[in-house]
């Protein structure tokens, strides 16, 4: 009896550990499969977006089946062994819930309906565990009913639209109250792109639980594709310091190190990254990404095609056609990779603006206008496919506006230019090029419209100004992260925009602002003939224009001895202008605060210069023969003035004006210069 008491106990015993190795290796399945399904959602394997999706589909059943979870059922009730570890029954609760989000999400490009049944569920299941997702839900709604849109009629956009504005008030109002909601948070605003706000509640979940692996993980992804390389290092590594045993952290921290000019410590972490054979899709794309930055086209391409023979993707496959095209420019060699890629994923934007790319090149270089506009209609088109499947206010949207516009612009279609640069400025005012351009756009609709009118558009070259101004602003600045900067052209689209707004100004009289802007450009570009000649001509039409406003506003307030100066320089330039009466009703009055001294009636004179040749411009010969007279009897009345002794020298100063050019050749003028430049003879002296 007690040798089978004993056997008992052994059998017991044995089974009881078995139980506990099963349940080990179910939590470790579940953990690890538990992971793959949220990383295959962070678009970072280098799968298409379906393939993605399919992909942590199959993760996450797998992972809920561990424990006998449905996703379809009533509700979650994991199944644990009478061994399970207490400590460890949280986490596989938590992780169910967040599972039905993250099926919720897979199910959100093919099957809508399925997404907002599993998301419903998984807000009920939180509620029953006592956990709040509500802001999570509210901004995962409003992503599912925009995705549900597309495609759809107005009424339903309209609807649409509304459903979303009040999914997101509804989320305003909500301030997530634990890390996991932070993080599911985060996780939908990674989703939507919106990676400062995903960043910030990742950080917001880790002040709460330190020490959560996934929080680390993907607030590194965050910085990373934001270009902060060494934030990301330092993310990647805290993830790594919790847990060692996801291969994806060696993966990243590979990429960090490369992105950081480390290229040899790069391929020593992607080497160690523990990757097999069968699972390797994310090593070579990764890996070809550093590959390139470092120069090494020919590697990248080598681990790009490795990767398309595990799995063709879009993704893959607009990867390869970048190195092609951007680093090797052989844009043949990636047109066909880049439509095969639109087959596989109409919805994917990368394929059609990088192809909208090539096609705009082929049209710079084509010779034939009317064959160059056929050829930008038809990258016009592409980026039109684009545009819907971007995030509004992300770097892509705008750029891939700007491109729109700018060939928009060279089709002659400039209200739809005006649009789509109207929409690239809003979507990323810190990229300079897009302003000058909305701003050239601006400025040829405001001619146009203009002449249609018959007085100047004001609004319209109001808008040209402001873009301009905008433009001046921000290429002054340093450029954002992973934007290049055009130093070629740089002084050329300076000068251009300096131009441009000095001309707008003028039209709208705006006389100081156009010559300042004006001097400005030639300053900005001394070496462009064309910037020379525009401001010559506003010289010669603005500056008048200047004058006449200050000597204006001057004698309205001057009652002193600046007075004669003002009335004098009013009249010359009223003389210039042809309104010759204007000019000379001011004499009386410039003799009287002159004191009629000949010095100031000298002066006066170049105002009848000015007025005769006006007048002869004109063909009023009889009026041009009266002023010479009077100028003529003037001249020599007031020169006769001064003693006799510096009468010469005095006519040699005052005829040298430059206001007596227009007399000076006359034969009554050469007599009399002659008369009055005569020195008088010396008197002998006195015995």
């Amino acid at each position: 009896a007690e040798l089978a008491d004993m056997r008992k106990l052994i059998e017991e015993g044995l089974a009881i550990a078995e139980e506990h190795v099963n349940t080990d290796a179910k939590l470790s399945v579940f953990r690890e499969q538990f992971s793959l399904a949220l990383y295959e959602l962070t678009g970072q394997s280098g799968r298409g977006e379906k393939q993605s999706y399919e992909k942590s589909r199959l993760h996450a059943k797998s992972a809920l089946s561990q424990f006998q979870v449905d996703p379809d059922g009533p509700t979650i009730d994991p199944v644990f062994g009478a061994h399970f570890a207490e400590k460890d029954k949280p986490e596989i609760l938590r992780g169910c819930s967040e599972l039905l989000v993250v099926l919720a999400d897979t199910w959100s490009l093919s099957n809508i309906e399925k997404s907002r049944e599993l998301l419903e569920k998984a807000r009920r299941e939180a509620k029953r565990a006592g956990v709040s997702i509500e802001k999570a839900y509210f901004l995962k709604m409003a992503r599912y009913t925009q995705l549900a849109s597309l495609g759809k009629d107005e009424e339903y956009l309209t609807k649409a639209k509304a459903d979303i504005e009040n999914y997101h008030t509804e989320a305003a109002k909500v301030k997530p109250s634990s890390a996991y909601e932070y993080f599911l948070v985060g996780d939908e605003e990674f989703k939507e792109q919106q990676y400062d706000k995903a960043a910030h509640s990742f950080q917001q979940a880790l002040l709460i639980e330190p020490n959560d692996f996934f929080c680390h993980f993907f607030l590194g992804i965050c910085h990373l594709v934001r270009d902060q390389y060494a934030a990301a290092q330092a993310s990647f590594l805290a993830a790594l310091s919790i847990r060692n045993d996801f291969q994806y952290t060696n993966l990243f921290l590979g990429v960090c190190a490369g992105k950081m000019g480390d290229f040899d410590e790069a391929e020593r972490l992607l080497a160690d990254s523990k990757f097999t054979t069968e699972n390797r899709l994310p090593l070579l794309v990764n890996r070809a990404v550093i590959r390139y930055d470092h120069g090494d086209n020919a590697l990248a391409i080598d681990d790009l095609q490795a990767a398309l023979k595990i799995e063709r993707t879009n993704k893959i496959l607009v990867n390869l056609a970048t190195v092609y095209f951007v680093g090797e420019k052989r844009p043949d060699m990636a047109e066909p990779l880049l439509r095969e890629a639109m087959t596989l994923n109409p919805n994917d934007p990368r394929a059609p603006r990088l192809l909208a790319k090539i096609i705009a090149e082929r049209a710079d270089s084509e010779k034939d206008p009317a064959t160059a506009k056929v050829t930008r209609t038809e990258a016009i088109a592409l980026l039109r496919k684009a545009i819907p499947n971007l995030v509004s206010g992300t770097p892509e949207a705008a750029s891939t506006a700007a491109q729109q516009g700018l060939l928009l612009m060279q089709t002659g279609d400039l209200e739809s230019a005006r649009a789509a640069l109207t929409r690239a400025t809003v979507d990323n005012r810190s990229i300079p090029k897009p302003w000058l351009d909305r701003g050239q756009v601006a400025f040829a609709l405001a001619v146009a419209s203009s002449q249609k009118q018959g007085k100047p558009d004001t609004a319209l070259y109001k808008e040209a100004i402001d873009c301009f101004d905008q433009y001046l602003v921000h290429a002054a600045l340093p450029l954002p992260k992973g934007v290049q900067q055009d130093n070629e052209n740089m002084r050329a689209f300076k000068g251009l925009a300096l131009e441009r707004k000095a001309t707008a100004m003028m039209i709208l009289n705006d006389s100081n602002g156009a010559l300042a802007a004006q001097s400005e450009a030639v300053v900005a570009d001394p070496n462009q003939a064309s910037l020379r000649r525009n401001r010559g001509w506003n010289l010669m039409n603005g500056w008048r224009k200047l004058a006449l406003a200050d000597f204006e506003a001057g004698l309205k307030t001057d009652k002193g001895p600046n007075r004669a100066d003002l009335l004098l320089g009013r009249s010359y330039l009223l003389a210039m202008e042809g309104k010759i009466d204007e000019a000379l009703a001011s004499e009386a009055d410039y003799t009287k605060v002159s004191d009629g001294k000949p010095a100031a009636m000298l002066n006066y004179g170049t105002v009848y210069a000015q007025a005769f040749e006006a007048a002869r411009r004109s063909g009023n010969t009889a009026k041009a023969d009266d002023l010479l007279k009077r100028l003529l009897k003037l001249l020599e009345t007031q020169t006769m003035r001064f003693p006799e002794k510096v009468r010469a020298n005095a006519w040699a100063a005052f005829q040298a004006d430059e206001g007596f050019d227009p007399i000076r050749g006359i034969p009554a003028f050469v007599e009399l210069n002659k008369k009055l430049s005569a020195v008088p003879p010396t008197k002998p002296a006195a015995p």
